[in-house]
């Protein structure tokens, strides 16, 4: 693992939690609003694992949770051990996606070593979605079957989106709840009960989409860092509209 951050405490990441924040290093977007430059680039200083354990051991009376995130946290061939770990010390964990590997995502899913998962919902799913995560050469369907696992895993788990202005705006941002809407679909799916082996049908709530405001600044595109984010009073606006579409949508202040 290449951890290039850790965040002691944050009482936001982590719905109904106090966690620490782990950053892996390196991502395979170029997101080119992205505000953390540093770490997509790998230029910040590397953290041990040893560290980064040896913290989360101390501060177990402490904290209640562990947020992974990037860059893009399943690149690394080791996670999956990284998360052992931390899972045998008893904390509850989250993981955020950019659902571009799902066959990574898989694995992790079936080995239940995460209990809550934010999955980034970049752009509509189109053309604009690609320049979104600055990838021509990537198929937004593969982003599609990662959040088909989560639906079907019945894991816990929150959309997020950081508003951009000149990538999303009133309109953009309707398009996506409607896409959203139409891939969840009525939230009723079979499943298998394992230990009688008959079908069940089971509700299953919607995620919540939540947005986030767009931070200039480190930018990894610096012509971004002249954006101006967009006022409270005006994703207000944006999310009383999109709401007809999806319902279940949050502003999460940073």
């Amino acid at each position: 693992m290449s951890i290039g951050g850790l965040q002691k405490v944050s009482l936001i990441d982590f719905p109904a939690h106090i966690a620490a924040v782990v950053f892996t290093k390196g991502c395979n977007f170029v997101c080119p609003f992205c505000f953390n430059r540093s770490l997509v680039l790998g230029t910040v200083p590397t953290i041990s694992q040893r560290t980064v354990l040896t913290f989360l051991q101390q501060r177990q009376k402490l904290l209640d949770g562990v947020v992974i995130t990037g860059g893009e946290p399943l690149l690394h061939d080791d996670l999956k051990m990284f998360l052992l770990a931390i899972k045998k010390m008893g904390y509850p964990i989250k993981l955020d996606t950019n659902g571009s590997l799902p066959d990574r995502l898989k694995k992790v899913l079936k080995k239940s070593l995460v209990d809550y998962l934010a999955l980034d919902f970049k752009a509509p799913l189109d053309g604009r979605w690609n320049e979104a995560v600055g990838r021509s050469d990537f198929d937004f369907q593969i982003w599609q079957q990662s959040l088909k696992l989560l639906l079907d895993s019945g894991i816990p788990f929150e959309l997020r989106t950081t508003v951009v202005p000149g990538i999303h705006d009133q309109t953009v941002l309707r398009e996506m709840g409607q896409q959203l809407a139409k891939l969840i679909g009525v939230n009723q799916v079979n499943r298998v009960n394992r230990a009688s082996g008959s079908s069940e049908v089971t509700r299953v709530l919607k995620p919540t989409w939540y947005w986030q405001n767009f931070q200039p600044g480190h930018c990894l595109d610096p012509q971004f860092d002249n954006h101006k984010p967009y006022s409270a009073a005006v994703l207000d606006d944006f999310l009383k509209t999109v709401k007809r579409c999806y319902s279940q949508i949050e502003l999460r202040k940073y």
